[in-house]
């Protein structure tokens, strides 16, 4: 990705007092349209052809409303490709590279929120009062959870929670590491917990991103020993793609 492409997914997705952002408010118009309970699951919660019709008319809005100039034509061509509701994304686990499906998830809370795109073939959706939870299908009730909790902290700041969290779970765990600032699916502050090492020990990964108004998204996985290779490289493949955002009528906290 060249730097001007960075730029302009920095501003997609963050807000800016660029006149061509006027594009949020057509993009607002999208999230209330598609997304009226405050998330959006392309296969579960809207019939396709549906949420098909809503997408072409976003794009036919974009293209009328972008294409006046060189520069617009480049923006379009990258709402597009950043909220899609539905791309294929890489999928690399156990040394395998490959593709798969994966459907458009957004969700916001005052105004400040996140997109996601979820393997919707072998994972479930869940919404909850506090969190959104990405659910693996087919687990035997037997085995430790395997799932991906996804909240927002408006008060605290990562490095806050971060070290929150490193005294809150000592002693719980065999071991709690603070792994520190990672790059890795995606820039973050990174916690590893693992109860042990047989392979149904639980073994956990908390990412704490900063949600740029002095609080925290914070995406808590949860697997066991066994499942970390398989679920757990999913997870970190789809936790590629999130992104956070600020809708352009937001007003920062003072």
């Amino acid at each position: 990705m060249d730097n001007f492409e960075v730029k302009i997914k920095d501003s997609l997705l963050r807000g800016t007092d660029n006149s061509a952002m006027q594009k949020d408010i057509v993009y607002d118009k999208l999230i209330n349209d598609i997304n009226a309970k405050g998330y959006y699951d392309m296969r579960k919660n809207r019939p396709i052809k549906k949420v098909l019709t809503v997408a072409a008319v976003f794009v036919a809005v974009l293209i009328i409303f972008f294409t006046v100039t060189p520069t617009g034509r480049v923006l379009a061509q990258n709402i597009i490709k950043y909220f899609a509701p539905e791309k294929q994304i890489e999928n690399e686990v156990e040394g395998q590279r490959g593709f798969v499906n994966a459907d458009l998830f957004i969700n916001t809370v005052n105004k400040i929120g996140y997109a996601i795109y979820i393997d919707t073939e072998l994972y479930t959706v869940e919404k909850t009062d506090d969190k959104d939870i990405i659910k693996a299908k087919n687990i035997p009730d037997t085995y430790p959870s395997v799932q991906m909790e996804i909240f927002q902290v408006l008060s605290k700041t990562p490095d806050e929670l971060l070290t929150q969290y490193m005294s809150e779970n000592q002693g719980k765990y065999k071991t709690v590491r603070n792994d520190g600032e990672v790059t890795y699916p995606i820039k973050s502050l990174k916690i590893t917990l693992i109860k042990g090492s047989s392979s149904r020990d639980v073994y956990e990964k908390i990412f704490i991103v900063s949600n740029n108004d002095g609080g925290s998204f914070v995406i808590h996985q949860k697997l066991f020993v066994e499942a970390e290779e398989g679920h757990g490289a999913r997870f970190d493949n789809m936790l590629k793609t999130f992104e956070v955002f600020i809708s352009s009528d937001y007003q920062p906290a003072k």
